[in-house]
């Protein structure tokens, strides 16, 4: 194997390691940010009474988000393709794209958390009811309709697929990745 062929991999490994750092620190912001309850983590519209001074500890929760659970993972989901596709087998490369969208769902949520959020809890603080509303709508679109329903069936997808390829090599990690898959897309439809 050459070393622009092992490069890729590298990326790919370092950048997942990274993910997995920011996506600690991501959850340490948003626990900060949901005032150490989590509750208010698991349901972002219940943050909205936390007031003004967690707006930006939200804000940066979700900006390391988008980083520590998505766009970081974007080198393995294009990585893994490459190095489970067998001679004319595509299914690889379909599983990659699946990765690939889970990433873009999942970021682009994040974004829209970390934008939106902190100016309606700030309104929200100021007695603004419509704030409120705006603030659960657009916390229960995020958390709720991307976060554990939309992105999670192109990564189950992602999950099984892989699994399934890896299981002739690894049979341990293929049961984990269908496991793990299997579960991600009961989630989504409850």
């Amino acid at each position: 194997m050459s070393e622009r062929e092992t490069t890729l991999p590298r990326i790919a490994g370092f950048c997942t390691i990274l993910a997995a750092i920011v996506g600690a620190i991501s959850a340490v912001l948003f626990l900060a940010a949901a005032d150490w309850r989590f509750d208010r983590v698991l349901r972002p519209a219940l943050m909205i009474s936390a007031g003004s001074s967690r707006a930006q500890l939200l804000r940066w929760g979700a900006l390391t988000d988008m980083f520590g659970y998505y766009l970081l993972l974007v080198p393995l989901f294009v990585c893994f393709p490459r190095e489970l596709s067998r001679p004319r087998d595509g299914i690889a490369h379909v599983l990659g794209a699946a990765g690939v969208m889970y990433a873009s769902f999942g970021a682009l949520a994040a974004v829209v958390l970390a934008s939106a959020a902190p100016p309606l809890m700030s309104a929200y603080e100021r007695s603004d009811a419509g704030a409120k509303l705006a603030f659960r709508i657009v916390a229960d679109a995020v958390a709720t309709g991307v976060w554990q329903t939309l992105e999670v069936i192109p990564l189950g997808a992602w999950a099984i697929g892989t699994g399934l390829l890896v299981r002739t090599r690894r049979h341990a990690l293929g049961f984990v990745g269908v496991s793990l898959g299997a579960t991600a897309l009961t989630a989504s439809a409850i």
